[in-house]
């Protein structure tokens, strides 16, 4: 396991790790979620804080920044379940719905459940 980078990181073993019961790595890239159940409780501080989920109706506008973060593939050729052994990190502006679809019509299929990014 690689040092944190923040002088306020802490490193906590993880006990097991709950993936999505509908996430398939081949197909549509849909239900990329999973949960990390830690080893021991973590105290909150205002450097570590649960993570909020917005409600399915909650609504950004185009043109927003926003962060996404990941161990996912870094291109298209990478292997089905193939992850990166870093966290990465990137700022980017949401894009509109139906600009996002148009974008990708022709890339790859989509699902309207899907956070797009551009």
């Amino acid at each position: 396991m690689e040092e944190p980078t923040s002088r306020m990181a802490i490193k906590i073993p993880v006990q097991d790790i709950v993936i999505h019961q509908d996430y398939n790595p081949i197909g549509l890239i849909e239900n990329d979620i999973a949960l990390a159940l830690l080893e021991f409780p973590v105290n909150f501080s205002s450097h570590i804080q649960p993570v909020c989920l917005p409600k399915k109706a909650f609504m950004v506008q185009g043109g927003t920044e926003c962060w996404v973060t990941g161990w996912g593939k870094l291109n298209e050729a990478d292997q089905p379940g193939g992850v990166v052994k870093q966290l990465r990190e990137a700022e980017l502006n949401i894009v509109r719905y139906e600009k996002c679809n148009t974008m990708l019509q022709t890339e790859m299929e989509t699902s309207s459940d899907l956070v797009k990014e551009g």
